[in-house]
């Protein structure tokens, strides 16, 4: 993953790319991005946990406007790497060790994508762009088909189509149980993908702990993405790929 945005910045913007941790840029640091000598200084953290430095080198001749998306595609791609380094390093019992990075690993299913954004237009396109690089066959509203889905395995049978969960919409909980399930577990079926205008955290009630806990794992901002269709694809595809 870190070696393929490399060649992603290196293509685009003539860069190179490192990451420092906290340890090798002393005690003091920044949450903003900086220019220091040359070089163009990230800040990386998820959770309020800081987690080191995405590290452009000599990027000081790039325009603004260049640093601030290679900001947030540098974050974009960083930011969960890190932070799944960051709980892989803190394990130290075997047992815990085991089930966590189960956990992990299930709740980034290549099957289960959350994105949510203030423009409804931007997480459609997103959500169209995930389904081209599926390569399925279909696209569909998962309300077009919520009521012949009783069961996981109902769920499992719907292989080479992509489901849109819009969150905004009541889903109800057998249905939730049968979604959670399928995030969790599941390595067959369709590609889901949930939609939202707001962040998991600030989801209605009505969506059960469980699945809200899921999907802060999966999620992602989509009005942090780069617009342009070319550097999306690019990034999403990562995306998909390291999922």
């Amino acid at each position: 993953m870190v070696e393929k945005l490399n060649d992603m910045i290196k293509r685009r913007y003539g860069k190179g790319l490192s990451i420092r941790h906290l340890t090798g840029v002393g005690q003091s640091f920044s949450l903003e991005t900086s220019l220091r000598g040359e070089d163009l200084y990230i800040p990386i953290f998820v959770k309020d946990i800081f987690l080191g430095y995405g590290l452009v080198h000599e990027a000081r001749d790039l325009s603004f406007d260049d640093q601030s998306q290679l900001t947030r595609l540098v974050r974009m791609i960083l930011e969960p790497h890190l932070y799944t380094q960051h709980l892989e390093r803190t394990l130290n019992n075997i047992e815990i060790e085991k089930s966590d990075l189960h956990s992990i690993r299930t709740a980034s299913s290549p099957h289960s994508f959350f994105f949510y954004g203030a423009q409804a237009k931007i997480v459609q396109k997103v959500s169209l762009e995930i389904h081209e690089i599926s390569e399925n066959m279909a696209y569909l509203p998962f309300a077009d088909v919520a009521s012949r889905v009783g069961t996981l395995q109902d769920l499992e049978s719907l292989e080479n189509t992509t489901l849109v969960v819009d969150l905004e919409r009541e889903v109800s909980q057998e249905q939730q149980n049968i979604l959670s399930e399928f995030v969790k577990s599941s390595t067959i079926g369709p590609v889901i993908i949930f939609v939202a205008s707001k962040a998991s955290e600030h989801l209605s009630s009505e969506y059960s702990d469980t699945l809200k806990q899921q999907l802060k794992a999966l999620e992602i901002c989509a009005d942090r993405l780069p617009l342009e269709r070319g550097p999306l694809a690019e990034v999403l595809e990562m995306l998909y790929l390291k999922a």
